[in-house]
């Protein structure tokens, strides 16, 4: 691996080569359940303190060890992320505010345009097309095992609990103790690309079931119907 180091950027810590550019780290991971955001508006339905509009919105899960031996020394070595927050992006960008070349669609069609982009919440609505005229959707760079774009409405069911290819570059915050309480260290992975290797495996306890065309009165619907 590219030798990489820590550089004071900004307010942050940054992860960087050796030309001093930010790095970019890849490692396979499994997307944990909990804390996972990555859906097409993040549900939100309101302005809350965290997100004051929509477009503020971001996108993130958490991580955690596949459960694939041949891959676990790599993980090992970008232990951060078992503390980390991945941040996938935002899903909308001013239109003022140019996008870089690879970040850029070539042709992006009117299935992703801000008035057919799929929200969790009706209310939400007429705050999205009110920002149609300022900001432009932004395509997260996920991607399914056949290396196909992941449609906003398929982030949930396609990556919760899947095995994927992760490539990020990580930024550090260490924030002071106050009061007498230590110190805390703060890793934010920002991704650069999800490519979905292992499909979320379906966890189901339901028993098979018969369906009958007719059902007779006279018997049991426990033994007519289900089959243990």
């Amino acid at each position: 691996m590219e030798k990489v180091t820590w550089a004071h950027k900004g307010w942050a810590n940054r992860l960087v080569d050796s030309a001093s550019e930010v790095a970019t780290l890849t490692t396979i991971v499994r997307i944990d359940g909990n804390n996972f955001w990555i859906v097409s508006d993040r549900a939100y339905d309101r302005p809350s303190t965290v997100w004051k509009e929509l477009a503020d919105v971001k996108l993130s899960c958490a991580v955690c060890a596949p459960d694939l031996q041949l891959v676990k020394a790599d993980y090992d070595q970008v232990s951060a992320l078992s503390h980390s927050r991945c941040l996938a992006g935002t899903i909308l960008n001013s239109a003022s505010q140019p996008l870089g070349d690879a970040e850029e669609p070539s042709a992006v069609s009117d299935e992703f345009a801000i008035a057919n982009w799929p929200l969790m919440h009706e209310e939400t609505c007429l705050e999205l097309m009110a920002l149609a005229a300022t900001h432009r959707i932004v395509l997260l760079p996920v991607y399914d095992v056949k290396g196909d774009l992941i449609r906003p409405e398929a982030y949930w069911c396609s990556l919760e609990y899947a095995i994927v290819e992760l490539h990020f570059g990580l930024t550090h915050w260490g924030i002071a103790g106050k009061k007498g309480s230590p110190a805390t260290d703060v890793f934010v992975a920002e991704v650069d690309i999800i490519r979905v290797l292992v499909l979320p495996r379906t966890l189901s306890m339901a028993r098979k079931r018969v369906v009958c065309m007719h059902l007779d009165l006279n018997t049991p619907v426990s033994k007519k119907v289900w089959v243990g």
